[in-house]
């Protein structure tokens, strides 16, 4: 008995270590690095610059007539 608790224990460690390691090889994988991040902020500058002065949205918008 003491056995097979100790095999269940040792598995779940070696699946919990795994699928960490996974995690973090995924999110190096995907996330985006500082480079990557300076060039799209220089690509959005001009389109956020057309947006500088938004107008408010609590007006009633007329989307559809309904009557």
């Amino acid at each position: 008995m003491a056995a097979s608790n100790h095999t269940k224990t040792r598995n779940t460690s070696i699946a919990l270590t795994l699928g960490l390691g996974f995690i973090v090889v995924a999110y190096f994988l995907l996330t985006p690095s500082a480079a990557q991040f300076n060039e799209l902020k220089r690509q959005v500058a001009p389109t956020v610059s057309l947006y500088s002065n938004p107008k408010a949205l609590d007006v009633d918008l007329k989307l559809l007539d309904v009557q």
